[in-house]
């Protein structure tokens, strides 16, 4: 009996967590605890930082490819420290090497352009 209640208890606890994230957006919960928001749009995707009382010289942005692919923003002062590290989702859709950055006010935005779609020829194949 004991183990029919743990399992009772277990399947409550699981449906509840799926209740959760069924509810609300992965993205939407990343970007309202954190510091910086992601909004993929049909040319780019735009990412904002908030990063107050920096500017240009004190910001500096690394790409990384290993294991996933991670934008990292990193603060400068007596010490380089990081900032926060942004997860790239499907970098293989954007022009990675294209990223633009800027920063006005204490935030910094990050524009990461999607590829343009190449469009195949298609390809004769002679029959013998």
């Amino acid at each position: 009996m004991t183990t029919k209640l743990f399992k009772l208890n277990d399947e409550i606890l699981n449906n509840f967590i799926d209740s959760f994230y069924y509810d609300f957006k992965l993205d939407d919960v990343l970007s309202t605890f954190s510091n910086y928001k992601i909004d993929k749009k049909d040319t780019n995707l735009s990412i904002e930082v908030k990063v107050p009382g920096f500017d240009s010289s004190t910001i500096d942005l690394e790409l990384d490819f290993t294991p996933i692919t991670v934008l990292s923003v990193y603060t400068i002062g007596e010490k380089r420290n990081e900032y926060v590290t942004i997860p790239i989702p499907n970098p293989e859709n954007y022009s990675l090497s294209e990223i633009d950055a800027n920063i006005k006010n204490g935030l910094l935005k990050i524009t990461v352009p999607c590829k343009k779609p190449q469009k195949e020829e298609p390809i004769k194949i002679k029959v013998k």
